[in-house]
């Protein structure tokens, strides 16, 4: 989770390169939906450099001490993706919240553990897969990648669905925006068994 940070402790700032840019949305791509692909224009514009007059630019915050790399757009800064270390780039909370949920590759959480979450805690393999919580939300239950072979998709997911080191969106049975994002510790299939 993110804890508040003052301008003193961000190291640098700087506006991200056009080609930095282009490896951020073909990154973005890659980790969701293909649905994703209608929106991105909107999500992370092209247009979106330093250029005479532009004022929808991209900008890099490192901050101290967390070893977060934070993406933000346009004059107010608007944080729009985040990046731990060396790990994968994932959608802020606001940027989640202003898109439909199918964009982003996401799950839902049994609505019992909503307080837990809230207050900090880790998801539970039983919010995953209990009769309200489910990792693949809006598709009938994925069959086990075990049924297919490693390189075919099943039901028009890769045969490994949300692997170990993923990055999801997490919303809630019975709520409309996300409540956390974050990566799978495990991978869907082993939280299924």
């Amino acid at each position: 989770m993110f804890k508040r940070f003052s301008p003193d402790e961000v190291s640098t700032s700087t506006n991200v390169k056009s080609s930095v840019q282009r490896k951020i949305r073909e990154s973005v791509l890659e980790l969701n939906p293909p649905k994703l692909v209608s929106y991105i224009d909107t999500v992370l514009p092209r247009t979106a450099g330093a250029g005479k007059g532009n004022t929808d630019i991209l900008s890099q915050y490192k901050v101290m001490g967390s070893h977060t790399t934070l993406y933000t757009r346009g004059p107010d800064a608007i944080p729009v993706f985040f990046q731990h270390r060396d790990g994968p780039i994932m959608p802020s909370l606001k940027l989640c919240h202003k898109f439909p949920r199918d964009i982003f590759t996401h799950v839902m959480v049994d609505g019992g553990a909503v307080p837990y979450i809230l207050g900090g805690a880790n998801i539970m393999c039983p919010g995953l897969t209990n009769t309200c919580g489910s990792l693949s939300p809006g598709q009938p239950e994925l069959p086990s990648p075990k049924d297919a072979d490693s390189e075919e998709e099943v039901d028009g997911f890769p045969a490994e669905y949300l692997p170990k080191g993923q990055p999801v969106v997490i919303y809630a049975e019975g709520k409309e925006f996300a409540l956390a994002v974050g990566t799978m510790k495990m991978s869907a299939d082993n939280i299924r068994t």
